[in-house]
């Protein structure tokens, strides 16, 4: 019965196909893909399908174009009588040694490189024969190349720029969250999100642009062989010393004195992306900071963990909350005035937060629950006692904290930094890396020692110029030695294999290191002819 009904239905999609067809008159019907029909069907399975197709021409008029790969060949050789009614249409690849052929391909190139969705449009076009080489002359080959190029640039730029946001509050931090707990089945990393911490609060300030680390943690951990990971404390601006081992968190690699992406390709979480220099060390780079940041940092990582706690145990109140239970605590004559002074706020500042004209990052908010003795959890419930007791004593339970501490720079020290730097006993820094490693900014030093910055940067300027010199006479002794390998070899030295026997395939896509292979090409005698063809 089962078979009938099947026969039936066959029989009736078959006609069904015909009526249409005799209907809408097509001119023909493309198959794409067809030698899936080949890898699909064998032997007589095989003959019965085609046969199909030459009852629907025969009934309908309508010719069928099977479009694939070389794998269609076996379709041919079915049975004499559908080779003789078939026409093969043979669309080859590219040939580069063919003028035509590379012309069409180099305009194929600059067309697609007109599509790539980037702000300034690469010069593709003059890496064709790189690309030729890449993809064969498969136009289907080379897009998928420029393809995934793309999008490995794109996930490089994302990890160096806005990356962090992944573990924020935000629409990207919940995707992220949401997939991820898809595909390994775990129903716990949202609360790897800050959404968890802060609930909706506005992300402005709220992370850092690039990772922060506590070199003394990744020592520790190295030295028990247990996993190496970042705190999400650290990822908050707010937070700037290790608590535990009471030392400033680093940003900047002790080897390249440069900032780290948020997400590694290849290097360990404790080693630079960029030069693999270890970012650990057991012992802090700068000095202990002073008691009253210790005392602050304390209390802002306490009140940030009171938040999580409620936010996991019950619901974190919407902040809009924080702002109306703020209002109702300062309603009487004056006091919303007195309230902003104790604080430490700009004249009027406090009221574009109860109005929610503005609204203060978290570290603001922080600063003002510190000084006033009253978490940010406690205003958000209600329990404003101690904050109206703050107004009405008409003093602070803290000082505020500066917003720029001062800090005396010893002179003499940095001085004698500068000058051996100067003299060569140490690696030539830049006047900003200088005053990062001295725990100043860049101004501060600047202002204070305006001609020693200034041959600093001249200095710094001539050893990186150097330095590239040096890089590039490398690349090009590189190349110079993988064309000649394969003179001697008596093979065409092309930049396809050039390019294998070099440290890093991509070195060749350098103006200079091109410039180097033509004239040794022409050098040892190639002529264009062959230095065009791969």
């Amino acid at each position: 019965m089962d078979g009938k009904v099947a026969r039936i239905r066959t029989r009736e999609l078959r006609e069904a196909m015909e009526t249409a067809l005799g209907a809408r008159k097509p001119i023909a019907i493309i198959v794409d893909e067809a030698h899936h029909l080949a890898a699909a069907a064998s032997g007589s399975r095989l003959q019965s399908q085609l046969n199909h197709l030459k009852h629907f021409e025969n009934a309908t008029g309508v010719s069928h174009i099977l479009v694939g790969t070389y794998e269609m060949r076996p379709l041919r050789k079915v049975n004499a009588q559908l080779a003789c009614r078939s026409v093969d249409v043979h669309f080859p690849r590219s040939d580069a040694t063919n003028d035509k052929d590379a012309q069409v391909f180099q305009s194929v190139v600059w067309a697609l490189q007109r599509q790539l969705p980037v702000e300034k449009e690469p010069p593709l076009v003059d890496h064709w024969e790189f690309l030729y080489a890449r993809s064969i002359g498969c136009i289907g080959w080379l897009k998928m190349h420029l393809t995934q190029g793309y999008s490995r640039q794109q996930f490089s730029v994302f990890s160096w720029s806005t990356a962090m946001s992944v573990n924020g509050n935000g629409s990207l931090a919940r995707e992220w969250a949401s997939i991820l707990e898809g595909l390994t089945k775990r129903s716990d990393l949202h609360f790897l999100t800050l959404q968890w911490w802060v609930g909706d609060l506005p992300s402005h300030k709220l992370l850092r642009e690039k990772p922060a680390w506590c070199p003394t943690c990744y020592a520790e951990w190295k030295n028990q062989e247990m996993p190496i990971y970042e705190l999400l404390l650290w990822i908050l601006q707010t937070v700037t010393i290790c608590m535990k081992h009471l030392c400033k968190l680093e940003e900047y690699c002790p080897g390249c004195k440069r900032r780290q992406s948020f997400i590694r390709f290849q290097a360990a979480l404790d080693q630079c992306a960029r030069c693999n220099t270890w970012l650990g060390s057991p012992v802090p780079a700068f000095s202990s900071p002073n008691p009253k940041s210790i005392e602050w940092q304390r209390w802002a990582i306490s009140a940030l963990e009171e938040l999580r706690c409620a936010m996991v145990s019950s619901a974190l109140p919407p902040w809009e909350q924080f702002f109306m239970n703020l209002s109702m605590s300062c309603e009487g004559r004056g006091e919303q005035s007195r309230l902003a002074e104790l604080a430490g706020l700009a004249r009027g500042q406090l009221a574009t937060w109860l109005r929610r004209s503005h609204t203060p990052t978290l570290q603001s908010l922080l600063e003002f629950c510190y000084v006033c003795n009253v978490t940010p959890l406690q205003i958000l419930k209600g329990d404003l006692a101690r904050l109206k007791w703050v107004i009405a004593q008409g003093k602070p339970y803290r000082s505020p904290r500066a917003r720029r501490p001062f800090r005396s720079v010893d002179r003499e020290h940095c001085l004698g930094r500068i000058q051996a730097i100067l003299d060569g006993k140490e690696e030539p820094l830049g006047y900003v890396q200088l005053a990062q490693q001295l725990g100043h900014s860049g101004q501060v030093l600047l202002s204070h020692f305006p001609q020693e910055c200034a041959w600093l940067s001249k200095q710094i300027k001539e050893y990186r110029r150097h330095r590239k010199e040096q890089r590039l006479a490398q690349v090009q002794e590189e190349v110079r030695q993988a064309t000649l390998a394969l003179h001697a070899q008596g093979a065409y030295p092309s930049q396809n294999k050039v390019a294998d026997l070099l440290s890093d395939p991509n070195l060749l896509f350098q103006s200079e290191a091109k410039a180097t292979w033509r004239a040794l090409c022409r050098e040892l005698g190639w002529d264009r002819e062959r230095t065009s063809a791969l």
